[in-house]
Formats: C-alpha cells, structure tokens, sequence
C-alpha cells in the first residue's frame, strides 16, 4: 500500500503543478473570435456546463460525435481518455481505468452501466443500437453509485436522443457508402402538430457484405439493421412537460461470432505440448472435427461452413414527466423494454460440418424512477430520487456435435513433470457424415432481478468559490435463479426424441442447435439471493477565477452478486475511486485544459473458471481478487483562427492484487498449474500510455461554403486480450496507432454537406477479445479494419 501512496503523491503533484501552468497561461490571454463548443449536461441530474462538475466526464454533442467519424460505440473509446474498447458478439465492452467488461454473458454485467434517455439498459449487447439521432453523449469514469446506482461500477455513460422541437417544422437526410458495400441512410422529421404538441421521427438503415470475407461459407460482420425511434412531447402546462417515446431495433445480419470469429497462433514447448511461454508457434486450429484448418494468415478471412444469421431486437417505450412546482423540480422516467439476442455459430471454426451452437438472451425490463431536484436561489442545492426495476432475463447456452469425428490420430507424450500430455495436433478429422448427436449439450437459466433504490446527494456553497457535495445511496437487489441447468444437472434439458444417436443419413440439415433440445421449466435448480449495499460520494469544489476549477473527489460503486446454475453465487463487487482535478477554460474561451490524477482500488473482482461439465468445459464466474489503478488523464481543445486542435493522453498503472485467473494451456514453463495469481501483473485492455490528437483548419470559401480537412491520429502502448489469463503471450496486443483523414463540405447556410473520408489508414488489425477453447485453441476478435467512403447529409 505504501507503494500506491506514493503513486497517489507524485499525481497529485503533477496536478498542482498543472494547475500552476494553467493559472499563469490566464494571465496571458490573447483575443480570438473562435471559441469552444459549451456542452450542456445532466450528469448530475441537473443542467449544467460539463466544466462546471468537479468530475471526469467525457461529453460530445450529436454534431461534435459526427465531426469525428463516430457512429457507433465502438469509436467512442478513441475521443475518451482512459477507456478502451473491445466486443464480443453482439456485447460492447467498455474498460475503463483498469477494469474490464470481459465477460457479460447471462449473469454478468457490464462495469460502464448504459443509459438511453435516462432509461438503464442491463444487457451489454443493447449498448450498440442507439446512436443515431443524438443529442449528446455523456461518459462519466469512476464509479457513480450515488446518483446511477444499477451496474455503475467503473463508469456510465449517458446517450441523450433529441426530442421534439414546437418552433417549426424540420427534417434531415444523410446517406453514406463505404467499404464492404455498405450503405447507411438516416432519417429524422420534426413537427409540431400544435402550439404545445410536437412529434418526432427518426430512424436508420444499413446493410452491407461484411467486414469478414468467409471462404466457406456466408460473410461475418454484415450488418443488416433497422430502427425506428418516434417521440411526442406535450407541453400540457406552462410547468409540466410529457414525452413519450417508442423505439424499435432490428438486427438481421450475422455478428462476428460469440466469443470470437477466429482461431490465432498458439505457442507451445519443442515437444508441442501448449504453453504461453513455448518457444513454437502453431497456427493451425485445434478444435475437434475441424479436419486442421489452414493456417491462420488474415485476421479478416475465415472459413466457416455455418454462419447463419442473428435475431436481434428492442422494443422500448418510455415515459418521461418533468413538472416544475416553482422551489423542487420533479422528474418522472417510466420504462418497459422487450428484448432478445440470438446468435449461432460454428463451433468447429472450419468448413467441415460438425460442431454448431450459440447462445441466446431474451429479456423484459421494467423501471420507474422519480428524480427530484431544487430549483430555487439558495446556497444548499439539493437531488434525490427513489429507483424500482424488475427484469426478467432467459439465457442459453448450447453446442451441438453433428458428426463422429476420429481421434485415433491423437498423440501423447510424458512432459518434464513425468506425466502424459496431449501434443497439440491439428483439429481431429470427421469420421463420416452420417448425422450423431450424442454430443449434443446445453444449459438454460430464468432469472428475475428486482431492483431498489434511494438517493440524495447535497451541494452546499461555502463561499462564492467554494462548494461542498456529499451524497449517498442504498441499493437492495433481489436475484431468484429457476430452471437453471444442463444436461448432467438437473434434467432441466433434453435431447428432442428421436435426435439422440441419429444414423439415418437422410435426416434433415440441422441448421439451429436450438432445434435439438427440449426445455422442461419444471425442473432443474432454484437459488435466491439478496444483497444490498450503500454507496458515497464526497467532493470539494474550488474557483481560481471564472474560468478555472480545481476538485477532489471520492466515490464508490458497486455490482451485485452474481448467479449461476453450475457455478454458485459470487459476492458482490465494489470500486473506491479518490480523484483531484482542474478544469479550466482559457484565451477568452479559445482553449480547454481539463486533467485528472485518480487512484482505485477494486475488490472481489468476477474472473471466469473454467470447469469440466460432462464432456463439455464450461466457464463459470467467480470472486477472483482485487486490481489497484492509478493514472492520469488529460483533455484539451484549442480553436483559433479557424484552427480546431485536440490532445487528449492517458496515463495508467494497473496492477492485480491477490487475483486468482485460469490458466487455460496445459503447461505453464514446464509445470502443469491450474488455477493461478496474477498478483503484479497488469490487468487486461490496460494500456500503460494512450494519446489521441487531432486538428482541422475550416477553409471560407464565401458563398461557396466552407472546406474542412481533419486528421486524427490514436495512439495505445501494448496490452492483453485474454479474458481467462491476463498475461497470455499469445493474446497480447502490440502497441499500435490508428489514423483517420476527412474532408467535409458545407454549404453556405449549412443545409448541405458532404465528406469523404478514410479511417484506419494503416489497417492496424487490433485484437478484440480472446477465450480459450477447450482444445487450447484460442478464440478472438479483430477490430474493424481500414474503412473509406462518402457521407451526404441534407437538412431543413
């Protein structure tokens, strides 16, 4: 511990001596007539500048998201100091200063919880779908139990749509192409019907080929997607204001797989037994019934026979009812959400016809919050609310082997330890094509979580440059598990009659796992659990002059239990952030400079297990240990003589605690180990430095509009990908850089523009997320690779 306070030490004097710096930088302002965007936010339920929060927060508006080529979350980790991205399927996983969303399958949820127009979304997978239409975006790092409470572990992030508009009558088109065929097009229509009721209609398309050339088979990665979002606002009072929205998300395409489209190279010893440290390379796949795949050459091209497409959608309403009574504002959210996330895959990650599953999510959330607010002159300021949800959530699980396949050729050898290994062979051939299902399997899990909350949070003035906050929240959350369970447990599941050992070779394709199993809700295991929890926050706020604010702040977070059928219940998982700060806009309002010092500690952090399950090796969640973080983070903007300039830079050590991690090879440096500490090893998704700069010059050209090129480039140091073993050789990935170029046109009155741009000019191809299969075969994901294209955007 005597380590991280002196860590805490040379920040907080790094932050003092930035402050200094920016202090005298004041002093010699120099006049300009271009000044900053001013970003509005309620990251504290209230409206209020962004520079004004003695927090860090991350916030962009709709045009500011467009500007710099991000549509969709997974460009968003770029503009955000300290964050990072990666995905699995459907699920986006935010890391955010040392933490990781690794895993957010059935009962696990993301660190960053995610809210849509104040609505709390539970899935991981419903996180990608909303970006279109956008007000703003708001990413808040550290925890923020206080006031967000549901899954706000490391972070939230608030995606804030726009609302109908009752001034007049206004619309907007933009269409784009780019690489893999795909074409987007996104559509909006204000109206006012009357004085006091307005209707908004907003909604995309895209489709496309995929990103992810199949040589056997259908693309991966191809998006065929459809949303809808229609809003009415009723003015029903000079101080009451109604808003409903509905929104409707389809997703028809097929995703880049569930825990990874692709097998990698693995490193294993001079006699081919697998090790992370082997001083060999095999990039052949090991997974049973592939018949030895080529070697792996494009992160980008497979060859899979089975790639069918996805069912993925949302339905939502939401009810939103502010009404001001003069000294409280009150706020009323109301929500229901229908969702489902389907995905199939091949599980033999080849073209030969034997191993296919996937994984499936369906869920009906409901939550009702009432936000009360002051709204009067005073020095004490004040927030609270009460929070009650209920989800009902179905997962499953499922892998079906179609075909016998032949292991005769399968050797052992005796390891230095003396005992007998399997040598890494290249995946086991098909014994015939008649149809055998005997090694079908699968599980199932009902679960109902239902959610309570109470919070207040009190801003008291001390003097005109001096505020106090302190705020608290408790939380009571309720998890019943039913019908959980798998084939060996239970008897939950079971084989369609007449399926089980099938020889008959004229039976029909199978072409859905789901098809070959039969859900009994009757049986299989019950487990209930509670747990309840009361989360702080302690701040002070101080003004050096109108445009400069220093902060420190303390918070906590914290993540409920988690439950499963073969894996127990873990204990919940905690977050204390400490973190000191200036914000500070200078040169008459020409240049931002915000940084941070933090220091976290997080404990009984989920890891995965893996265990063997009957024939099948399944991975469970359990309590793994503690990862301290300390970092610094810098954000700022300068615009001048038509001259928009960013640096935006992140620095952080990361390091586990006692953290017990599965080690997934057979050998560790010549010794057989199982589950293993990782004390003093950086955590995954942690780069130890990032940097993103970027700069654009706005060219006049009179009544011929404007002209405005723009480049940015994103920097990581190294960092690992293995969602099992954080310091997985095989799944490291080398530091890197990322550049995007675009020119925009806009007409004079700004109707019209048009861009062309490229992205990821150097093809980098970054590593997503990597598991380990069974057959020490290693599964991942590549991040999007080079795109180009044209965007035209038309609006009235």
């Amino acid at each position: 511990m005597n380590t991280h306070l002196s860590k805490i030490k040379q920040t907080a004097i790094a932050t003092s001596i930035a402050a200094v710096i920016a202090g005298a930088g004041s002093v010699h302002a120099q006049g300009t007539a271009v000044v900053l965007e001013e970003v509005i936010v309620t990251a504290e339920r209230r409206s209020e500048s962004v520079q004004d929060i003695g927090l860090s927060i991350s916030a962009f508006s709709g045009d500011g998201l467009l500007d710099a080529g991000v549509y969709d979350v997974s460009r968003l980790a770029a503009l955000v100091p300290g964050v990072n991205y990666s995905f699995a399927g459907n699920d986006a996983k935010f890391n955010v200063r040392g933490a990781n969303s690794t895993n957010t399958f059935s009962d696990n949820g993301s660190i960053v919880g995610t809210y849509v127009d104040g609505v709390y979304k539970p899935r991981a997978s419903q996180t990608t779908a909303a970006f279109y239409d956008i007000q703003r975006v708001e990413f808040l790092k550290g925890p923020q139990g206080t006031l967000y409470g549901r899954n706000t572990f490391a972070g939230a992030m608030n995606v804030w749509t726009n609302k109908p508009d009752l001034d007049g009558v206004s619309g907007g088109l933009e269409v784009g192409y780019s690489r893999f065929n795909t074409a987007r097009m996104e559509a909006v229509i204000n109206y006012p019907v009357s004085d006091n009721f307005g209707l908004r209609v907003a909604g995309y398309t895209e489709s496309g080929d995929g990103y992810i050339e199949n040589t056997a088979g259908p693309n991966l990665g191809v998006p065929d997607d459809k949303a809808i979002r229609i809003s009415a606002l009723w003015q029903a009072g000079d101080d009451v204001d109604v808003l409903l929205r509905y929104s409707s998300i389809k997703k028809d395409g097929a995703s880049a797989g569930i825990f990874g489209y692709t097998n990698i190279c693995a490193n294993v010893t001079e006699q081919g037994i697998t090790d992370h440290n082997g001083s060999e390379k095999r990039c052949d796949s090991s997974r049973l019934g592939s018949n030895g795949t080529p070697e792996f050459k494009d992160p980008w091209t497979i060859s899979q026979d089975y790639a069918p497409d996805d069912e993925y959608g949302e339905d939502s309403f939401a009810l939103t009812v502010t009404w001001d009574t003069g000294p409280v504002a009150i706020t009323s959210i109301t929500s229901y959400t229908d969702f489902v996330n389907n995905l199939q895959f091949d599980f033999d990650y080849s073209a030969a016809n034997y191993s296919l599953g996937g994984f499936d999510e369906y869920s009906e959330s409901y939550t009702q919050e009432l936000q009360f607010t002051s709204n009067y002159d005073s020095a004490l300021q004040w927030t609270g609310g009460l929070y009650l949800s209920k989800d009902e959530t179905r997962f499953s699980f499922n892998i079906v082997n179609t075909r016998l396949d032949d292991d005769s050729g399968v050797e052992w050898v005796t390891g230095p330890d003396g005992n007998d290994y399997q040598l890494f062979y290249p995946g086991t051939p098909i014994l015939n094509n008649i149809y055998n299902l005997d090694g079908a399997w699968a599980d199932n899990q009902i679960l109902e979580t239902d959610t309570k909350g109470i919070y207040g949070q009190l801003e008291y003035s001390v003097t005109d440059s001096l505020r106090l906050v302190a705020g608290a929240r408790y939380s009571d959350e309720e998890k019943e598990l039913s019908a959980g369970g798998s084939l060996y447990y239970g008897g939950a599941i079971s084989i369609v009659p007449g399926m089980s050992g099938v020889q008959d070779p004229n039976t029909p394709e199978i072409t859905d796992a789901r098809d070959v199993f039969v859900f009994d809700y009757s049986e299989g295991l019950e487990a209930k659990e509670s747990w309840d929890n009361t989360s702080w926050k302690a701040a002070v706020e101080y003004d050096l002059n109108d445009g400069s604010m220093l902060y420190a702040v303390g918070s906590t977070g914290f993540l409920s239990g988690s439950m499963s059928p073969y894996g127990g219940t873990t204990d919940p998982q905690e977050s204390e952030m400490f973190e000191a700060g200036i914000k500070s806009i200078f040169l008459d309002g020409s240049l931002k400079f915000n940084l941070a010092a933090y220091y976290t500690e997080y404990t009984n952090l989920l890891t995965q297990e893996q265990r063997q399950v009957g024939d099948i090796v399944s991975t469970v969640s359990i309590n793994g240990g503690d990862i301290q973080a300390t970092g610094l983070e810098l954000d700022t903007q300068y615009v001048v003589n038509n001259w928009t300039l960013d640096l935006r830079a992140a620095w952080l050590d990361a390091e586990f605690g006692t953290y017990g991690q599965t080690y997934p090879y057979q050998l560790l440096d010549g010794e057989a180990v199982g589950f293993v500490d990782v004390d003093g090893e950086t955590p995954g998704w942690s780069p130890e430095f990032t940097l993103f700069l970027g700069g654009s010059y706005l060219f006049e050209l009179g009544n011929g509009g404007t002209l405005t090129p723009r480049l940015q480039v994103y920097y990581s140091d190294e960092f690992g990908t293995s969602n099992l073993y954080a310091p997985d050789k095989n799944q490291i990935q080398p530091s890197y850089t990322k550049t995007d170029f675009s020119l925009t046109w806009r007409s004079a009155n700004d109707q019209y523009s048009l861009q062309a741009f490229i992205e990821n000019i150097e093809n980098e191809a970054v590593l997503g997320r990597g598991n380990n299969g069974g057959t020490d075969n290693i599964q991942t994901s590549f991040l999007y690779p080079q795109n180009y294209g044209l965007r035209f955007k038309v609006s009235w």
